[in-house]
């Protein structure tokens, strides 16, 4: 998703008046944060344990949280080109995107077609998470924006790739190889025509999604990453 000088402000207050952000470049001191919740959630790979919910996670971005089965999510961020969005503080939590409340949000004023900003999730045991990605898209492609997602999954030394029914697109996007999909349409940002969901067919013990500037495009995109989910 991307959206214009004249609004993205407007886009900005939206998200942070919702919810609390913190930069990416500013984050805290690695933590531990338990989450206990054990209600039921309906993920991409059926109905598991939430076992990382953003929305548990109150007032700072962690570098690391343990699940609900003990499993420790140790989270990181790669910011090569120096374009995650300081005022929009680059990744944060808040406000709704893609109809879903309190994702954690990757953002980039990119410059240069290619640029992308990366999440990098490292599992303390292997697990196969499904999650949902929101507000995948593109406008007037090729000088607007067209976000493209890479994902990379290793467990230990060994790739372990998406195949095509790992991967549930929406109006908004599509699939362009077997770990990457990117923006085909515009879609409202509040809707779910622009989400991703993804689950992976084996166990990881890590995963990096790359936002990447698909386009000629200059100036901000983001998308959200929802909450992650395995069972156990």
């Amino acid at each position: 998703m991307a959206v214009s000088r004249h609004t993205t402000d407007s886009a900005r207050r939206r998200f942070l008046t919702t919810g609390t952000a913190v930069a990416a470049t500013a984050w805290m001191a690695p933590s531990v944060l338990t989450i206990d919740r054990v209600a039921a959630a309906v993920g991409t790979c059926g109905v598991a344990p939430v076992q990382v919910d953003w929305t548990s996670v109150a007032g700072t971005f962690p570098t690391q949280v343990t699940a609900n089965d003990g499993t420790i999510v140790s989270i990181a961020t790669v910011d090569p080109f120096g374009v995650a969005d300081p005022s929009f503080l680059g990744l944060a939590f808040g406000g709704t995107t893609g109809a879903l409340d309190n994702p954690l949000i990757m953002a980039m004023d990119n410059a240069t077609n290619g640029d992308y900003t990366e999440i990098v999730f490292r599992f303390s045991r292997p697990v196969a998470p499904c999650f949902s990605l929101l507000d995948v898209d593109e406008g007037n492609f090729p000088t607007g924006w067209r976000d493209g997602v890479i994902f990379t999954g290793t467990n230990g030394a060994t790739t372990v790739n998406l195949g095509p029914g790992d991967i549930v697109t929406a109006p908004g996007n599509a699939i362009v190889g077997p770990n990457e999909v990117v923006g085909i349409a515009s879609v409202p940002n509040n809707s779910t025509d622009g989400q991703v969901d993804v689950t992976y067919p084996s166990p990881i013990t890590q995963l990096r999604i790359r936002h990447v500037d698909d386009s000629t495009f200059t100036g901000f995109q983001y998308i959200g990453i929802h909450d992650l989910h395995w069972c156990p």
